[in-house]
């Protein structure tokens, strides 16, 4: 019976390997994509040789073997699925964009792969296939140099831009587990996934604003901790200053909602630390740049580019360009369907596909701006 089930396996990852061939025949925003394609199947292949010769001399740790080869298949299907939908039919691509910006500023060695699948967010990680073949594989094959992370959001927000500052969660998520920011504080908390979940929540609002939370309404999310994280954002905003901030009068959440939250005690000094990286988005710079990508989005021009006070041009921030899009979804927009003259639902929805298409031209007009001047240094 073991045998068959090894011979059924060895069958079955074959047949993987065969459809990974096909999926890397997909167009793709990045070379990402294939180059993982090209490590998947170079697991699968270590993965049969370890099992083929089992097939004629079977030992006494078959079973476990069998299993462990099940767990990678099951895996990687996953895995195969996420690369299936990043390639550029399903992916938009202004939010390959925006998460190579924050994976970029965040560091570490990420290179980030992102799709819309399903009806909620995840993250997965290639270095998780290796956990389960490492065993199985030569000493010099046992380490990737640059983990590639996969990025998941739900499907209904494929054309929704604004909100795919959600990922910023996911790669806080990514950073709190990979690097054991909170591994002590989780061990002592009465809820971990809580404080998890709010560590999470607070750690995206410094990487984009408070674009953060109304991404985070707009979605109408439900779950037992859901006024708790509403309350933690909205207590960080008011410590970052945002509450005094002439943009985003009447359009953040009361005050009487700012709550800090319980467990803040372990975020003080993982926030700070994450403050004095590059990833931190701070209201100075939304205070700088948003105002004036507002009056852009009013001109009906992409909001990608700011002038500073010696009238030298530079591109935007990301985090920029997406919060003045909430806010002029939150407070402009009557003002924006009149300058489209949109009055009927179906001219009011061109005229919001319209603000979308601004953000999504100038997220990839700045990211491309960015890399230009980079080059020139």
């Amino acid at each position: 019976m073991k045998m068959g089930n090894l011979e059924v396996l060895i069958e079955r990852l074959l047949d993987l390997e065969g459809a990974l061939k096909r999926v890397e025949l997909g167009v793709f925003p990045r070379r990402t994509q294939r180059k993982a394609v090209e490590y998947i199947i170079f697991l699968l292949r270590n993965l049969r040789s370890s099992l083929e010769p089992l097939s004629s001399s079977p030992s006494a740790s078959i079973s476990s073997l069998i299993e462990k080869g099940y767990e990678l298949l099951q895996a990687i299907c996953n895995i195969a699925e996420k690369i299936e939908r990043s390639n550029v039919h399903y992916t938009p691509l202004g939010a390959v964009y925006l998460a190579e910006y924050l994976a970029g500023k965040v560091g570490e060695g990420i290179i980030p792969i992102i799709c819309f699948q399903s009806s909620s967010s995840s993250c997965a990680r290639l270095s998780d296939l290796l956990k389960i073949t490492a065993p199985l594989l030569p000493l010099e094959c046992r380490k990737l140099k640059e983990d590639v992370v996969f990025f998941t959001l739900p499907y209904f927000l494929k054309n929704d831009p604004l909100s795919h500052c959600l990922i910023a969660r996911e790669l806080a998520l990514h950073l709190i587990e990979t690097k054991g920011l909170l591994k002590e504080a989780l061990t002592k908390a009465s809820s971990p996934h809580q404080l998890l979940t709010i560590a999470a929540d607070r750690l995206a609002t410094l990487m984009v604003g408070p674009a953060y939370l109304f991404s985070l309404l707009n979605i109408n999310f439900s779950s037992s901790g859901r006024e708790e994280r509403i309350q933690s954002i909205v207590h960080l905003l008011v410590d970052e200053g945002y509450y005094e901030k002439k943009a985003l009068r009447h359009i953040l959440p009361s005050l009487a909602e700012a709550r800090p939250p319980a467990g803040v005690e372990y975020l003080c000094e993982m926030e700070e630390r994450f403050k004095k990286t590059a990833a931190y988005y701070s209201s100075e710079t939304f205070e700088s740049e948003v105002p004036q990508l507002v009056s852009r989005l009013l001109d009906l021009l992409p909001p990608n580019e700011v002038t500073s006070p010696d009238m030298a041009t530079r591109p935007a921030e990301v985090p920029s360009i997406i919060n003045a899009g909430w806010v002029v979804k939150q407070h402009h927009m009557s003002a924006f369907y009149k300058i489209l003259k949109a009055q009927k639902p179906e001219e009011k929805y061109h005229a919001r596909r319209k603000l979308d298409a601004l953000i999504e031209k100038a997220i990839e007009l700045s990211v491309i701006h960015k890399s230009l001047l980079e080059a020139e240094i």
